[in-house]
């Protein structure tokens, strides 16, 4: 987390300028100022973990469908040759 994110938080809650004064901190203050940074930490591992997962999941399915389009090919020839035919005719 950049300080910058550190000291909007701290200002959020009511503590500007603590880090700078050393003041005497009120410990409920404290606790809501460290919620927020567990709150904003969650959001981002959760956001990264989404991010990989649904990467993991597009590739997967890439896969799946290119293996699966070349065994569908190799097996039923003919058939693979129609959707070039069906293009080939909407094309023209």
């Amino acid at each position: 987390m950049n300080e910058d994110l550190i000291y909007k938080f701290a200002h959020k809650v009511g503590l500007p300028h603590w880090y700078q004064t050393k003041e005497v901190v009120n410990f409920k203050l404290l606790q809501e100022f460290a919620n927020l940074i567990a709150e904003h930490e969650r959001e981002a591992i959760s956001n990264e973990w989404w991010s990989c997962y649904q990467s993991d999941l597009e590739n997967g399915v890439k896969s799946l469908n290119e293996y699966e389009a070349k065994k569908f090919a190799t097996t039923y020839p003919e058939l693979a040759k129609f959707g070039s035919w069906l293009d080939a005719r909407s094309n023209s």
